[in-house]
């Protein structure tokens, strides 16, 4: 009657695999020696196996922190974008109409501060807005050649 392989003792495993003629003794602690070093080997390939899993899970976690923060990123990037695009367009469309004002105050209030004769000292040109500031001058009662 043969024992199933599982509950065989390792002395008694060992020695059936012992070449026929051979030392038993020599050949049995040989292989004895062999069968501890492959187990110790086996139980060590477990733990780096174990050490490798754990990094890898601990790369998925951080990747998928990396991307949850990369994906905030990008929308308060939009966010910021578009913040600074929509105050642009705001100042780019109330431009003229500042520019319009500080003409305005200088030329109407301040006694033509910026003109010489036709000419527009501020902007180094000839002045686009006197037909403008004439007739808001004679609007408000002020001498039409200031």
């Amino acid at each position: 009657m043969t024992v199933p392989y599982r509950s065989r003792k390792p002395a008694a495993l060992l020695r059936s695999r012992v070449p026929s003629g051979a030392d038993d003794d020599a050949c049995a602690l040989e292989l004895l020696s062999s069968a501890h070093e492959h187990g110790a080997l086996v139980r060590h390939l477990a733990l780096v196996q174990r050490r490798c899993s754990a990094l890898v899970a601990e790369q998925a976690r951080l990747i998928e922190r990396q991307e949850a923060e990369l994906m905030r990123l990008r929308g308060e990037l939009i966010r910021h974008c578009t913040r600074a695009w929509l105050t642009h367009a705001y100042s780019a469309e109330k431009l003229p109409q500042a520019d319009a004002l500080v003409c305005l105050t200088g030329c109407l209030s301040q006694g033509g501060h910026w003109l010489d004769e036709h000419y527009c000292r501020r902007k180094a040109q000839p002045c686009d807005r006197l037909t403008t500031f004439v007739s808001l001058a004679g609007l408000r009662g002020m001498p039409a050649d200031a």
